[in-house]
């Protein structure tokens, strides 16, 4: 059971925060767009939105016809790495609630996603990052790891990471995260394992989701907002 809720909640890892800035309720700042991984099949979309002040974030996941089938909201207005957060899947009918942690050095859900640039440098250079990590429907944080990752075809532009159990036995039950970020402007470009959101009839989904930035029209693989299709 413990795996499910896991797998469940390991992708909440990767969400956008304060260095995401949306000029319009109605322009996502960023999409991602997640795959099968075995069959390349779209399955669906993510289109982020944040405030201006990049505290109160909302991201919308779309099917692969446009509708919409979950919902994120996260707060990080108690701290860069301890948000608030729902999650709710209107096909299952579930919903997810994290409040802000009260415990002090603890990541908690999205805020890893600011917690990787604050201790970039240390990735960069090859060594391990540990750090508790507490996720929805677990009463206490959970010991990680993250490392990079410099075997397989990672881009010498990018840095490749993997996230894992801070655990030899427990890490061999469940694959590890691999996420990989510009080195230039330290945004997230991919992400690949199981995602939050599940297939139809409740099935666990292995994705791959690659990420393009709206307002950042020089960035590789972005396009313009007034163009974008969904």
């Amino acid at each position: 059971m413990w795996r499910h809720k896991l797998a469940w909640s390991l992708v909440f890892l990767v969400v956008f925060s304060s260095a995401v800035l949306s000029d319009s309720a109605d322009i996502p700042t960023v999409v991602g767009t997640a795959y099968d991984r075995d069959s390349g099949r779209l399955l669906y979309t993510e289109r982020h939105f944040c405030s201006d002040e990049g505290r109160i974030c909302t991201v919308q996941y779309r099917d692969s016809s446009g509708g919409m089938i979950a919902q994120k909201t996260l707060d990080y207005r108690a701290g860069r790495f301890s948000p608030a957060m729902t999650m709710t899947d209107y096909r299952l009918g579930l919903e997810l609630n994290l409040p802000t942690s009260e415990q002090e050095n603890i990541v908690v859900d999205a805020g890893f996603d600011n917690y990787v640039r604050s201790v970039w440098e240390q990735l960069a250079r090859g060594e391990s990052v540990h750090f508790p990590l507490l996720l929805a429907d677990f009463d206490e944080p959970i010991n990680m790891r993250a490392d990079l990752k410099t075997s397989g075809d990672c881009h010498p532009a990018e840095l490749c990471l993997e996230v894992s159990l801070d655990s030899w036995l427990l890490g061999k039950l469940t694959s590890p995260i691999a996420l990989s970020y510009s080195r230039e402007n330290r945004k997230l470009l991919y992400f690949g394992g199981i995602s939050n959101i599940r297939g139809e009839d409740g099935e666990s989904l292995s994705v791959d989701i690659h990420y393009r930035y709206e307002n950042d029209v020089s960035f590789p693989g972005s396009t313009p907002t007034a163009v974008v299709q969904f």
